[in-house]
């Protein structure tokens, strides 16, 4: 099946975890802005097409960040860790483009990740991925490619973890990430 969410029926609220399953695609038009709230994610078996643009950027985000409107209706502010991550599953392909992905991080399941590919095809250009509990982007399996973007402060950039992975990086900056900006770790043993 198809679903389209549109930007004028943002901001959308995710009140439990999301998963876009096998044989589904969920287009994201640009300007959509959609906010978890705490310990949901979203979870790609199927396809995530996000087409954000340089005027129109997408947003996922955290139920607390101001962005679109004070959902909240409080004035505690968005922070690391507020909402799981975007998951890509074996099998799965996500496009993220012209998108700010940020406040996410407190998924045990992905390592702390706001993006997590395990296996899926992962396309990622002109994106800002930050302020991630642990990780912006943790890569464990599949294809990721990334272009245009920006990884900024997280604990960890990128991760690149395990044998069945590959990953290119191309005109992006990773900076003001705490413990350090990438890794490729092998069996559990980084080399940064």
């Amino acid at each position: 099946g198809f679903i389209f969410l549109a930007q004028y029926l943002s901001p959308y609220i995710v009140t439990s975890t999301v998963t876009i399953a096998t044989n589904t695609t969920v287009t994201v038009q640009p300007g959509v802005i959609i906010k978890f709230k705490p310990a949901t994610s979203l979870e790609v078996n199927g396809t995530l097409d996000v087409q954000g643009t340089s005027s129109s950027l997408t947003y996922f985000t955290s139920y607390k960040d101001d962005i679109g409107g004070d959902t909240n209706q409080s004035t505690s502010t968005a922070s690391s860790s507020d909402w799981g991550s975007i998951l890509i599953n074996s099998g799965a392909s996500t496009t993220l483009r012209g998108v700010v992905v940020r406040y996410g991080g407190s998924n045990g399941g992905s390592s702390g990740a706001v993006v997590y590919n395990d296996g899926g095809t992962l396309d990622v250009d002109f994106a800002d991925v930050s302020y991630g509990g642990t990780f912006g982007f943790n890569l464990v399996a599949g294809t990721t490619t990334i272009h245009y973007s920006q990884v900024h402060n997280n604990k960890r950039g990128v991760g690149i973890y395990d044998g069945n992975v590959s990953v290119t990086v191309g005109s992006s900056s990773i900076f003001n990430n705490s413990v350090y900006g990438a890794v490729r770790s092998v069996s559990g043993t980084p080399a940064h």
